[in-house]
């Protein structure tokens, strides 16, 4: 038994709690070099170690999750209740 996150109803026991993004942010991923260790066989046939680059990207980050119902994960998140965080907020919703 727990208690729904978005909804505040209780759901009955053995029931499975969804975990739901209500809150992410953008994050780079810097490049890095050598940083993937691939084993190769070389002309002996003996394994030998080969590195790749790590190209980086942008990704998103979890800041928030809550447990969901099965009823508030079929319907979504509502619109009130997901935000992005923009630049360094740290995502909490208080004053700190």
């Amino acid at each position: 038994m727990f208690r729904c996150q978005l909804c505040g109803g209780v759901v009955p026991p053995r029931t499975r709690a969804i975990r739901v993004v209500v809150c992410r942010r953008p994050k780079p991923y810097p490049f890095r070099s050598q940083a993937n260790v691939i084993y190769r066989p070389d002309r002996d046939g003996k394994m030998k170690p080969h590195t790749t680059d790590d190209p980086g990207g942008v990704g998103w980050e979890i800041v928030r999750e809550v447990l969901a119902c099965l009823t508030c994960t079929a319907e979504g998140v509502p619109r009130d209740k997901r935000r992005e965080v923009r630049g360094d907020s740290d995502g909490r919703d208080g004053d700190d």
